[in-house]
């Protein structure tokens, strides 16, 4: 995958892509298959999660609700057995294991009413997406090893998941009900689509593709597949994990500067282009707070391949490192459902 031309040091790290076990960049999180994971037992997360005890991936953050008192975010982890779903506060304490085995569970999605996480496993020997309860229990299977399945995306009113798969020989942008029925391709293009995201009303999903060439662009359809444009391309160099705003009037995404790729944000129709971030190496998998003040996102040291997951305002200000030494899959605030 090369998301821009420039730039070899950035190329580097994301011209393979493998979304299984391994490879550099996957179209919903960054997994280093060369870093080592030093081997050891974890029967409790300790209040903070450090290197080099274990190594993150940084998953699925949800909108502030309460969960024990608490805000809380769901994240995944890498231990000496697998990667796992966990829960953990805002300020990376408190962590709780979700799921836990000799699986890998990544790129946690949470439903808008926060009662479900979809995300997907290699459980079952493939590569398929699951939901479960949000405590961790319930899990069920929705894809069944039709190629690899992965990226899953909840529609606003939590009826239908959008998901990439490359049961077609290329990944395309797929639409299922949530209960996994009614499987359907929704961009069908021998191009490569990946990564969804759903306007905040439902009519529309913005996506990145390969269909007009080797660069990534953003583009942009309806919920049924139909009047496919383009969004942006971030001045034919590139432009990957598309994130709407709440009120649907703004985009975050992710695109090339020199030798990096940072965090950009535009206005809907693709104007009024500004980089938020200079921080260097790669940053992205951007994610807007439920009241559009902040953006959450991973960033990525080209040096080592450790990185952190990172909050700041809509102006790139008043930065927050949340997690240390992690790197992983998109940040998606959401509520955890009341209660629990």
């Amino acid at each position: 995958m090369s998301v821009f031309v420039k730039g070899e040091k950035i190329a580097e790290h994301i011209d393979q892509l493998n979304t299984r076990r391994s490879g550099f960049l996957s179209l919903r999180g960054i997994y280093l298959s060369e870093l080592r994971i030093r081997k050891i037992e974890i029967k409790e997360l300790p209040p903070r999660v450090e290197e080099p005890a274990v190594r993150q991936l940084v998953g699925s953050l949800l909108k502030p609700a309460v969960f024990g008192g608490k805000d809380s975010l769901v994240s995944t982890l890498v231990h000496a057995n697998g990667t796992s779903i966990i829960l953990i506060s805002p300020d990376g304490k408190e962590p709780k294991y979700l799921t836990f085995g000799e699986m890998h569970d990544r790129s946690p999605s949470c439903s808008p009413d926060g009662k479900r996480i979809a995300f997907h496993s290699d459980r079952d020997g493939g590569g398929d997406i699951y939901v479960m309860d949000g405590d961790g229990g319930n899990v069920q299977r929705l894809t069944h090893g039709q190629g690899h399945n992965f990226g899953a995306a909840w529609s606003p009113d939590g009826r239908r998941i959008a998901f990439v798969t490359d049961r077609d020989g290329n990944r395309e942008v797929y639409v299922m009900n949530a209960d996994g029925s009614e499987q359907t391709n929704l961009t069908n293009h021998p191009g490569n689509d990946a990564d969804p995201a759903w306007s905040p009303d439902g009519t529309k999903i913005l996506f990145a593709s390969q269909r007009d060439g080797a660069v990534w662009a953003v583009y942009v359809m309806d919920a049924h597949g139909g009047n496919v444009h383009k969004l942006l391309d971030a001045s034919n160099s590139g432009a990957v994990y598309p994130a709407w705003s709440p009120d649907g009037k703004n985009i975050a995404y992710a695109g090339p500067s020199n030798d990096t790729l940072e965090i950009f944000v535009c206005k809907a129709d693709g104007s009024q282009r500004k980089k938020l971030t200079t921080l260097g190496a790669v940053n992205s998998l951007a994610a807007w707070s439920p009241d559009g003040k902040r953006i959450a996102f991973a960033h990525l040291r080209s040096e080592d391949g450790t990185g952190s997951l990172n909050v700041m305002d809509v102006d790139g200000r008043n930065l927050i490192k949340i997690l240390p030494a992690s790197r992983g899959c998109r940040p998606s605030w959401q509520p955890l459902a009341a209660g629990r």
